[in-house]
């Protein structure tokens, strides 16, 4: 205790650029040490800090007392109250509970607003020991929040396939302020109108997305595209110069490739033989080189792009008609649903915004 608070001390009044706390680290430790000898990370090393010093200052606290009840600092600055109100099997209850480190679930959500509705609404679960199957469920709402307020984030997850718990690495995002005021007893009538709303909004934005999806996602097969890029590809097709033979029929695969060949003179084997007794007379080789990338060349009537066969005029009119209108109604309701799912994001986002949901705000240390 004594080193800790000439740590502190150096913390707050000196004018050094640095504290080393090597000499209160290796207190702790000896102290903590377990027998297992296993890493211990943030939070079970901050809950151990804690609980031995609230019994440090709980020993102290009794021996200077005075007939008074006995206060212990500790717990003044790290400990909070809530309410948990709910039914159990039919029956309503409320219990007043005493918090020090709360505790957060992060898998499966984003920030830590969604971390904390998770844990302050305990969804309804029905009863295995009721013969009616009535449902129960529980809401906490804090009435006392402490100076410093502590969450317990749980980053750890069973993995049943491999049998040990594995860590989540999802990110996790909070504002530098976290206001309260939403999970407060005293606005707890205001806050279930909200969440109703956003409930409602969230149901409306699935609804949107799913529609949105189709759109993004067109298509019966196991490929899907946009279903504007499928009609601009469809015109293009469409808009193609025409042709009248199969893309097959103008190469002829039986004949050689023509063109003009490419001679090498190449010496007899009789020349660097020396004379030879024969009378006939010696003569130069010529060898046949064909190349057929230079040879094989494409037609230049053959379109770059498949195109259609037969399209008359007329066809082509009322095809490009349709396609430009269908392209531009996909893209106007695109855009519109776009649009609306950004709007009912920005409504969600902006609920607990008005100045009665911004009183309470704690700042944010994270370690």
């Amino acid at each position: 205790m004594r080193e800790l608070r000439y740590l502190f001390s150096l913390l707050v009044s000196s004018k050094r650029k640095y504290v080393d706390p090597s000499r209160a680290v290796e207190i702790l430790k000896d102290a903590f040490k377990s027998n297992d000898s296993q890493q211990q990370d943030v939070s079970e090393f901050t809950h151990k800090l804690l609980d031995w010093l609230e019994d440090a200052f709980q020993i102290k606290a009794e021996e200077e007392r005075d007939g008074e009840k006995p206060k212990n600092p500790m717990v003044e600055l790290f400990y909070g109250r809530f309410l948990a109100v709910g039914v159990h099997e039919g029956k309503k209850f409320e219990n007043t509970e005493m918090f020090g480190q709360y505790p957060l679930q992060v898998n499966g959500f984003k920030d830590l607003h969604e971390c904390l509705e998770a844990a302050m609404i305990e969804g309804e679960i029905e009863s295995l020991h009721s013969e009616n199957s009535s449902k129960s469920g529980q809401e906490h709402w804090f009435t006392e929040l402490p100076p410093v307020l502590t969450f317990e984030l749980s980053r750890f997850e069973f993995n049943q396939a491999l049998g040990r718990p594995e860590k989540i690495h999802n990110k996790l995002e909070f504002p530098p302020c976290l206001y309260m005021d939403r999970y407060m007893h005293k606005n707890r009538e205001i806050t279930r109108l909200k969440r109703d709303e956003i409930k409602r909004l969230k149901e409306h934005l699935t609804v949107l997305q799913q529609r949105l999806e189709r759109y993004l996602s067109y298509g019966s097969g196991p490929k899907r595209f946009p279903l504007a890029d499928v009609l601009q590809y469809a015109l293009e097709f469409a808009s193609s110069k025409p042709v009248c033979t199969s893309p097959v029929e103008d190469i002829d695969t039986s004949a050689p490739p023509s063109g003009p060949l490419v001679t090498q003179p190449m010496q007899s084997t009789m020349e660097h033989q020396g004379p030879s007794s024969s009378s006939e007379p010696q003569s130069n080789q010529r060898s046949v080189i064909h190349k057929p990338f230079t040879q094989s060349r494409i037609p230049p009537d053959l379109p770059m792009h498949p195109a259609p066969r037969h399209i008359t005029d007329e066809e082509l009119t009322v095809l490009e008609g349709c396609l430009h209108r269908w392209r531009t109604e996909v893209e106007t309701d695109t855009r519109d649903l776009q649009d609306s799912i950004g709007r009912i994001h920005r409504t969600i986002e902006l609920m607990y915004s008005d100045k009665l949901m911004t009183q309470v705000c704690v700042i944010l240390f994270i370690y």
